[in-house]
């Protein structure tokens, strides 16, 4: 028997299994396949009548249209607030940078005319960092609205032949004119809607308003130089209705002005001075006078408006260069004091020059405040306090006798620095009165010309409490009615006088008060 023919026997179970293991893939995707047909028959179906057509094709467009809508909604990025800005702030303690003096300002007398409103170069934007032609970007709310209206796509834009004008030098007295030339290289109808000097020495004249495209028009500025000297720069601020660069434009002024017969200083200024120190003659002033004509001077004093201010010349450099000492020396009354010297040149164009003298004299005994002010309505106790300084150190100050004119308020009198400072402390009961021919606090000192001193007590005519006093060395009073206030001792141990009880100082609500005696 062949090998062809040999028959081998399999086992009935292994031959069912077999056949089941082919055949169910091909079961499964006739399964699939007859399913779909069924069911794209049955779509097809649906779509041949008319009315189910119709609502496949409009739900179809509609899903088309909200995804093409929805598309840009998802790329827009998240909205975020804008970063709030602050306005630019000032100190207190300096003056305002629109107004403050240009370099070589100093020489300049400014009484007698103003330098315009403050903020001139615009709210945020200070003068300083305005380079000439350059522009602020906030309108100031003064500057009137634009009276032109451009259509759609009409910019004008300014240009100004230079923004900046170099005078020279010129002498003090002498006028400056200069006409600004500019020109609206825009399309649109251009408009200068202010123009302001930040000097009241500097003024604009009459000037173009409306400004076609490609026209030109001036602006004539004119400044005064008297009673100036050395380098000044003046500034005008010209406002438009352009946007961005050209809304605020900064024109500027420069040069040197110089003066015949030159003051440096311009003036003769003690500032504070003790009564000795105005009587011993150890408090001088010099000044240098320079002759700037062709023509030799010869200086001298003609006269002082107030005795006790003594002046000497001193020629330094022939015919050109003198200085000027101004010493005090006699009995000058506590308070501002101020007076004239006046100095003849020997010169034709400038006979004469008047030297400013100013000085304050503080008493050799002051008290903070000068008044003692209590509020109306009281219902609760007060406390009070006077402040008294030894402004002459070589000779101890002795207080005594403190009285009040109404025996209700009790007094504390207390040495903070012995024979330099004092505290006298008023308690005031709730249910005190001021008489109606006033009351007084009082007390003498061993001063020969502060002999006694009395202090006035007011009602203030509104019911909130106010403390007038403050701590030795917050600058008090004088006794003098026309002293300003005036620096103090500082602070020391506080000592008992004889017979009175020591204190602690309360802390002070405010400063002295500075009303009259």
């Amino acid at each position: 028997m062949s090998c062809a023919e040999r028959s081998i026997p399999r086992p009935a179970g292994l031959q069912v299994r077999y056949t089941e293991i082919i055949s169910q893939p091909l079961i499964i995707a006739d399964s699939l396949v007859l399913r779909c047909s069924r069911f794209f028959f049955s779509f097809w179906s649906y779509l041949m009548t008319p009315w189910n057509g119709i609502k496949t094709l409009v739900s179809t467009l509609a899903l088309a249209l909200f995804a093409v809508g929805a598309a840009p909604l998802r790329a827009e990025p998240p909205k975020t607030e804008p970063a709030k800005t602050e306005p630019a702030k000032t100190d207190a303690g300096k003056p305002a940078q629109a107004g403050a003096a240009q370099p070589g300002h100093e020489g300049h007398d400014h009484a007698g005319h103003d330098h315009g409103a403050t903020g001139s170069m615009g709210v945020g934007t200070s003068p300083a960092a305005v380079q000439p032609g350059a522009a602020g970007t906030v309108r100031p709310p003064d500057v009137p609205a634009p009276t032109v209206t451009n259509k759609p796509g009409e910019l004008p834009k300014i240009s100004f032949d230079t923004p900046t004008y170099d005078f020279g030098r010129v002498k003090a007295g002498d006028e400056i004119r200069k006409d600004f030339w500019f020109t609206n290289a825009g399309n649109g109808t251009l408009e200068i809607l202010k123009v302001r000097p930040a000097c009241g020495c500097t003024t604009a004249g009459e000037h173009d308003k409306i400004v076609e495209p490609g026209k030109t028009g001036k602006i004539p500025i004119k400044l005064g130089t008297t009673n100036m000297a050395g380098p000044i720069t003046k500034t005008v601020t010209v406002y438009t209705n352009c946007t961005g660069a050209e809304e605020m434009i900064t024109l500027n002024i420069k040069g040197e002005v110089w003066q015949p017969v030159q003051l440096a200083p311009p003036s003769a200024s003690f500032g504070r001075l003790t009564t000795a120190q105005a009587q011993d003659g150890s408090q001088t002033r010099k000044l240098t006078i320079s002759n700037n004509t062709d023509k030799p001077a010869k200086m001298s004093v003609k006269e002082s408006s107030n005795p006790a201010f003594k002046a000497e010349i001193v020629e330094v450099e022939t015919g050109k260069k003198f200085d000027l000492n101004v010493t005090a020396q006699g009995a000058l009354t506590s308070g501002m004091v101020s007076a004239t010297l006046t100095v003849e040149t020997g010169l034709e164009e400038v006979p004469r020059v008047t030297v400013p003298i100013s000085a304050y004299i503080t008493a050799e005994v002051e008290v903070a405040p000068n008044r003692l002010s209590l509020p109306m309505n009281r219902t609760a106790p007060l406390q009070r306090h006077l402040y008294i300084n030894n402004n002459n150190a070589a000779k101890p100050l002795k207080i005594s006798d403190v009285t009040t004119s109404n025996p209700a308020l009790k007094h504390t009198l207390t040495e903070v620095k012995p024979g330099m400072s004092f505290r006298i402390t008023l308690d005031i009961p709730a249910d005190y009165q001021i008489a109606s021919t006033g009351d007084t606090v009082s007390f003498k000192t061993d001063n020969p010309t502060v002999p006694t001193v009395s202090v006035p007590i007011t009602e203030m005519n509104y019911g909130q409490s106010r403390d007038l006093s403050a701590a030795v060395g917050a600058r008090p009073g004088t006794v003098s009615s026309k002293s300003p206030n005036a620096n103090a001792a500082p602070v020391g141990n506080a000592k008992a006088a004889t017979g009175a009880t020591a204190t602690t100082p309360p802390k002070p609500d405010a400063n002295p008060g500075n009303g009259k005696e």
